[in-house]
């Protein structure tokens, strides 16, 4: 924020807006798991498909729920969303599948 003499100072702050940052609102679709993340400024919606997490999931627990898969991959997950994304991947959602995590 820029300082201006007590005078000028305005009362309202603007918000930093984050180039890459991840979205936690993840939630349930119909063929998997929807989520956003911020890349350069720019927001995408991203899906990892049902298979994709139930291939990660069965390496730590054959019962985990989608949405509890997703959150214990989190990290793993939003990094390859945002690699799709820099890497100019323009579908909508950008799809994640298994293939991805090979």
């Amino acid at each position: 924020m820029r300082t201006l003499p007590q005078s000028r100072r305005m009362a309202v702050e603007e918000p930093e807006i984050p180039m890459n940052t991840v979205d936690t609102s993840a939630h349930l679709a119909e063929d998997g798991v929807a989520f956003t993340v911020t890349v350069d400024y720019q927001q995408r919606d991203c899906l990892i498909s049902r298979d994709a997490l139930s291939s990660l999931g069965r390496s730590v627990n054959e019962n985990l729920d989608l949405l509890a898969t997703y959150y214990a991959y989190h990290a793993k997950i939003n990094g390859v969303a945002r690699r799709l994304v820099a890497a100019g991947v323009m579908d909508k959602p950008v799809l994640l599948s298994t293939r991805n995590f090979d």
